[in-house]
């Protein structure tokens, strides 16, 4: 989301499935973000 996940979304998302990565402190769009994540050997 524009503004952050709330933290009762973030520790919901762990319980369930999410693991956390940190990819800095820009906010990333969807696009950007994913290949990131994949270029990091996600």
């Amino acid at each position: 989301p524009e503004g952050g996940f709330v933290p009762f979304e973030i520790e919901l998302a762990q319980r369930v499935v999410a693991e956390p990565v940190h990819l800095g402190s820009r906010i990333l769009s969807v696009d950007t973000a994913l290949t990131s994540v994949l270029a990091l050997g996600g």
